[in-house]
């Protein structure tokens, strides 16, 4: 109890405790190299769960697959009529649990609007990012590590609808990855910590941003992923439907002049290639991922 009272106070956060059990789920995921965010009949159990906050984040993340057992600390409660939300009911320090159940259902996503096709039709995805913020991107990605052979960061994106069948990513911010928050494994190229993961997924909740990780091959010409990107990818993007199940998150690697990306849609079960990136600057410069 004392300790988690201290890492809320520490990092400033009523739901702190919430945000490092989804760490957990990450990791146990990763360790099934389960290829996709779900694992078939599979649950997690939450114990000891102090705040209103703690609840309201995970079912604000997790929505109904999210099953509170105990109605005697915390109920939902109607604002005026319209707008529910938890509080607290009583002051003991009684445990809440929370089970999440891993099947979750996409097909009902807020981002139908957003180029929405059926599973029999392809769909467009661009990816706009600004000149300026993409060089800054390739300089941070660019610059040498103590021991990491390359170095990952994050790009937050909006979303809008592409007509027809498609949409429009727009990169607005970067969010790299410290120097401490790499881990020495010379097996890949560059190993990132839970810490660095964490960041990204809360700063995707809070911004309601979608979220792709993006490396640097040092060539020029039109990069692909590696097998050990491909398979790293699949291990931990999708996580961030936990905390933006609305939005589209990706993975993409940097060339010196090019791009390539994948894309993970929202009520889209299959992989979607990013079709075309567009460099806003003067010039604007267009390049595709097909040949």
């Amino acid at each position: 109890m004392n300790a988690g009272d201290k890492f809320r106070k520490e990092t400033d956060r009523d739901n702190a405790s919430a945000l490092l059990a989804l760490d957990n789920v990450r990791r146990f995921r990763k360790k099934q190299d389960s290829d996709s965010a779900r694992i078939p009949r599979q649950a997690y159990l939450f114990r000891s769960l102090k705040r209103p906050e703690e609840v309201s984040a995970l079912r604000r993340i997790y929505g109904s697959n999210l099953v509170v057992i105990s109605d005697e600390v915390f109920r939902l409660t109607a604002n005026g009529g319209q707008r529910k939300q938890l509080e607290l009911v009583s002051h003991s320090r009684q445990d809440v649990v929370c089970v999440l159940l891993e099947q979750r259902q996409f097909g009902t996503s807020p981002c139908s609007n957003l180029g929405r096709t059926s599973e029999g039709f392809s769909m467009r995805v661009m990816f706009k990012v600004g000149d300026q913020l993409l060089a800054r991107v390739r300089n941070d990605l660019g610059r040498l590590h103590e021991f990491a052979a390359e170095r990952v960061g994050f790009i937050a994106c909006r979303a809008a609808s592409l007509v027809p069948g498609g949409i429009v990513i727009l990169a607005h911010e970067y969010k790299a990855v410290g120097d401490e928050e790499y881990i020495d494994d010379r097996t890949v190229g560059a190993m990132m910590g839970s810490n660095a993961i964490r960041k990204a997924l809360e700063f995707a909740l809070n911004n309601k941003a979608g979220m792709f990780h993006v490396h640097l091959h040092e060539h020029t010409g039109r990069p692909r992923f590696s097998r050990t990107d491909a398979r790293e990818s699949a291990k931990f993007v999708p996580d961030f439907w936990n905390v933006r199940p609305e939005m589209p998150h990706g993975a993409m690697v940097l060339s010196k002049d090019s791009a390539y990306g994948l894309c993970w849609h929202p009520g889209i079960s299959r992989l979607i290639e990013i079709d075309k990136f567009v460099v806003v600057g003067s010039p604007m410069v267009f390049f595709r991922n097909s040949l």
